[in-house]
């Protein structure tokens, strides 16, 4: 038994040439960093309030100025979700699929 044990310990070192050899992996990173143009991170204020005494004209033109001020802002979202679309197509195209 003794014998068998030595044998075994003298031969291990033999076994490592019935290894396969390490394969190497690289991986390299690569940030980019994303960000929107600054056109795309504002939207129009909201218009003051009108002075008093309220008229109806007064009331009419501020509601056509706060609904042109929501159109900016729902134009600038939508070129902003564009924008956010494209980015993420380019970020996938640099993707390595291998």
């Amino acid at each position: 038994m003794r014998n068998a044990l030595m044998l075994a310990l003298l031969l291990l070192p033999l076994l490592t040439g019935c290894a396969r050899p390490q394969t190497t992996v690289l991986t390299r990173t690569e940030t980019v960093i994303l960000a929107p143009p600054p056109g795309l991170a504002t939207c129009a204020d909201a218009p003051p309030l009108p002075p008093d005494p309220l008229t109806d004209q007064a009331v009419a033109e501020y509601i056509l100025r706060l609904h042109g001020a929501h159109e900016d802002c729902a134009a600038t979202l939508r070129r902003m979700a564009r924008w956010g679309e494209e980015a993420r197509a380019r970020a996938g195209e640099g993707k390595n699929t291998q």
